[in-house]
């Protein structure tokens, strides 16, 4: 194979992996702090934004996080608006809801997963631990 045609395969085979983007929505900096590793990946960039300034175009595209994270309820927030809305934007990363354990999690889960489509949705409970608890 001629250096022409192999020097770009290198370059690609050499670069970084591209970083991950990650979006928290209606969070407070100290709940993404202290989010456990699983959740979010050491080297993600990471942007924050509250539900009323979320724009559908950020969710399409390059600038498209790979993960959205938000809370299951907050005054004033539903994740199942926000889940609406990443559905109705086009948005094709995966959307991780972050809960307190409550009872019936898993049905939670199910109803939003009906309303989900073909988005990648769930819904995971973190203890007082901060152990990272799928349901």
């Amino acid at each position: 194979m001629p250096d022409a045609l192999l020097w770009p395969a290198l370059v690609n085979l050499l670069a970084p992996p591209p970083t991950a983007q990650i979006l928290t929505v209606a969070l407070s900096r100290n709940e993404v702090n202290a989010l456990p590793r699983h959740v979010r990946a050491p080297g993600a960039s990471l942007r924050s934004t509250r539900f009323s300034q979320l724009r559908r175009a950020d969710l399409r595209g390059a600038q498209a996080p790979s993960l959205v994270l938000s809370p299951l309820v907050r005054p004033g927030f539903d994740s199942m608006d926000l889940l609406t809305t990443l559905r109705e934007a086009g948005y094709a990363g995966r959307y991780l809801v972050l809960a307190v354990p409550v009872p019936h999690l898993a049905l939670i889960r199910a109803e939003m997963q009906a309303v989900a489509g073909a988005l990648n949705v769930d819904v995971i409970a973190l203890g007082a631990g901060s152990v990272l608890h799928l349901v």
